[in-house]
């Protein structure tokens, strides 16, 4: 039954903390924003990245810690030294981020990666504030993944919505039990999500800042 799967995962985790691999951070450094009713934080658990990193199924590329922020006023979070990636897909609403190379203004259909080890500031803009899909992550492929996405913490590549469904599908790990298995399928969608990023529709913004979807206006010129 799957209660006795998700009883024995967090008892092998009580007994056998102190086997754990010293490589791994001992927690996921994530915001301590205020959840509303429909917000998400869900982080994995201990146990289950150490599997993770470990499994030849998972280890390539496996998420940390998600969530969805909605109307996140008041969110702001500082990470001197990352010791992981961030994923941050700005659905809706506006706010900004700090990176050594100066500010840049967030807006909904913006797309943020951060990487490992590399320090970063970010917040929801105090009238606006910004709807959020994040996750955090790891894994040995990691640069593999992100390679092809060029340089850069910030894209704007507009409100796609097979995008969104992809977070969505993500975010239903919360429900699966601490079963590894279901750890492992989320790894995998996670390594979809992030392959997909590479053959987003093609956009531009324009002066007025609206965004343009290139392939849609080609191929009603095609038609």
């Amino acid at each position: 039954a799957l209660w006795i799967d998700d009883l024995g995962c967090w008892m092998d985790y009580l007994v056998s903390e102190e086997c754990a691999d010293s490589r791994m951070p001992a927690y996921v450094d994530t915001s301590n924003w205020p959840l509303p009713a429909n917000g998400v934080r869900f982080i994995t658990p201990p146990r289950l990245r150490r599997l993770l990193a470990r499994s030849p199924l998972a280890q390539g590329c496996y998420p940390l810690a998600l969530g969805f922020y909605p109307q996140a006023q008041g969110h702001r979070m500082h990470r001197p030294l990352p010791d992981d990636h961030l994923l941050i897909y700005c659905r809706a609403g506006q706010g900004w981020l700090d990176t050594p190379d100066g500010r840049l203004a967030v807006s909904g259909g913006d797309l943020l990666v951060l990487p490992k080890g590399v320090a970063h500031t970010y917040g929801a803009d105090a009238q606006k504030p910004w709807t959020l899909y994040w996750v955090h992550f790891d894994g040995e492929l990691v640069a593999d993944f992100l390679k092809p996405l060029g340089s850069g913490p910030l894209w704007r590549i507009g409100v796609q919505p097979r995008l969104l469904a992809e977070f969505d599908a993500l975010l239903n790990l919360r429900k699966q039990g601490l079963n590894l298995a279901h750890f492992i399928h989320a790894a995998h969608q996670l390594q979809v999500l992030l392959t997909s990023l590479a053959v987003l529709p093609a956009r531009t913004t324009l002066k007025s800042g609206r965004v343009l979807d290139v392939d849609a206006v080609q191929a009603v010129m095609r038609a």
